[in-house]
């Protein structure tokens, strides 16, 4: 049986502005607790099945227009969170500050939202990126396909992979 691919959501529905006044407002939020604040920006030019991401170094939050748009009151209230809970940790901890660490869960609760570390969000829709898979064979029958993340990382001898059914160690086929 095939998936039916889920309608695409209106995109008008995405509104970068209203994502950049909560962006504010959260900011605002944590200046008044107590929170090192710094100048930052936002970048609506995420694809695939990352719905936000924060660069702390950069002091950048970049966001899914697709994401956002099909999952509207979650992503501008929680994501959107989520992202600037990221900013403030690394802000106030320096590289310190764990991913989703004590720093990152009491921003969270600042701002009333749950610290969940991952969305549900369906990304059918979101122009997910998939890697090519490279052959690699070992001495059992069928070759393994490791992703191009793990083939550069063979190829810079960096990483060694191994068969889980006969132990060998994995050469490139190619």
């Amino acid at each position: 049986m095939t998936s039916t691919p889920k309608p695409a959501a209106d995109p008008s529905r995405y509104r970068s502005d209203l994502i950049e006044a909560r962006v504010i407002t959260l900011i605002e939020m944590a200046r008044t607790a107590g929170w090192p604040v710094r100048r930052w920006d936002c970048r609506h030019d995420l694809r695939g099945r990352i719905a936000g991401q924060a660069w702390p170094g950069d002091s950048l939050l970049r966001f899914n227009p697709v994401l956002g748009a099909e999952n509207w009151d979650d992503f501008l209230y929680n994501t959107v969170a989520h992202e600037v809970a990221h900013l403030l940790a690394c802000w106030r901890e320096g590289g310190a500050a764990l991913g989703h660490g004590p720093a990152w869960r009491e921003a969270m609760a600042l701002f009333g939202c749950e610290p969940r570390r991952c969305h549900g969000y369906d990304t059918r829709n979101s122009e997910a990126w998939r890697q090519r898979r490279w052959p690699y064979r070992c001495r059992c029958p069928e070759p393994h396909l490791l992703t191009t993340t793990r083939h550069n990382r063979v190829q810079k001898k960096h990483w060694t992979y191994h068969c889980r059914a006969c132990g060998e160690r994995l050469e490139f086929a190619g």
